[in-house]
């Protein structure tokens, strides 16, 4: 868990330069990880990342493994992503693995503001039907806010994938978006 708190100041410079501030249309905040987009903001490519030459998109990817568990940890608080309520998340990625023996999981995370975990959501990727080993899979999952207060804007969301297994999961192109009323 380290290694998400290391990576937190990292991912929030990077995902603010990649963040689309949403429009009339669809009422909602999107931020990106192409991964490659921030391999430059790192002063060294930590160990779960490499360079691949099958990506989703460009170049690197998260490699997650027992040794490296993490993709990079997107924390904030509600009200730092937006002045309006949020109504929903929505948190995707590009996923690939070796075999069918290992699953990865989109986590979604909220807090209160005394670091006291109100929600925490996963998505196995045993959950996918269309999931097919060694071939990139979309992976989706939505955590709606509107319930239970999760929406305090003083909470906070932690998002991330996890893979403790010791064969490798590829991961690339996040995208989280977050429905604003």
């Amino acid at each position: 868990m380290q290694k998400l708190g290391l990576s937190a100041l990292a991912l929030s410079c990077f995902l603010m330069s990649s963040c689309n501030m949403g429009n009339s249309n669809t009422n909602s905040i999107v931020y990106e990880n192409t991964v490659d987009n921030y391999v430059p903001w790192m002063n060294e490519v930590t160990p779960n990342i490499m360079a691949i030459g099958n990506a989703h998109s460009g170049n690197y990817v998260y490699r997650l493994n027992a040794s490296n568990q993490y993709t990079t940890l997107f924390n904030q608080t509600l009200k730092q992503i937006s002045k309006s309520k949020i109504k929903k998340i929505t948190y995707s990625a590009y996923v690939i693995r070796e075999n069918n023996t290992v699953d990865c999981k989109l986590v979604i995370d909220v807090r209160d503001k005394t670091d006291k975990v109100l929600k925490w959501e996963g998505k196995d990727t045993k959950e996918v039907k269309d999931l097919k080993d060694k071939e990139w899979t979309k992976i989706t999952m939505e955590l709606v806010l509107t319930k239970d207060n999760l929406n305090d804007p003083d909470n906070h969301v932690r998002i991330y994938t996890l893979n403790a297994a010791k064969a490798d999961v590829l991961v690339d192109d996040i995208s989280i978006a977050f429905e604003v009323e």
